[in-house]
């Protein structure tokens, strides 16, 4: 995540699926996000956020496996955060 805050450090919005419901919610950037968030945050496994200044977009696919194990598939995209490697 330092990475990707290095290359990008503008705010960003965060959308769940309660987003519809609730709205986005603006954080000021990458590093207020607690990396060791709970996988049972919500049912669906999907966050997804959005720098405010509409470059880049990150995208966390999280479950727990049936043998317990929690796995996170991370996705990229954006002019900064594209090629960024974490």
């Amino acid at each position: 995540m330092e990475n990707l805050k290095d290359a990008n450090s503008s705010p960003i919005y965060v959308f769940s699926p309660r987003t519809a419901d609730c709205g986005a919610f603006l954080l000021s950037s990458l590093g207020e996000i607690n990396r060791d968030f709970d996988f049972t945050l919500n049912s669906e496994g999907i966050l997804a956020f959005l720098t405010k200044d509409v470059e880049d977009r990150l995208l966390l696919d999280f479950f727990v496996s049936p043998a317990g194990e929690q796995r996170l598939k991370i996705e990229t995209q954006g002019v900064n955060w594209g090629g960024v490697a974490y």
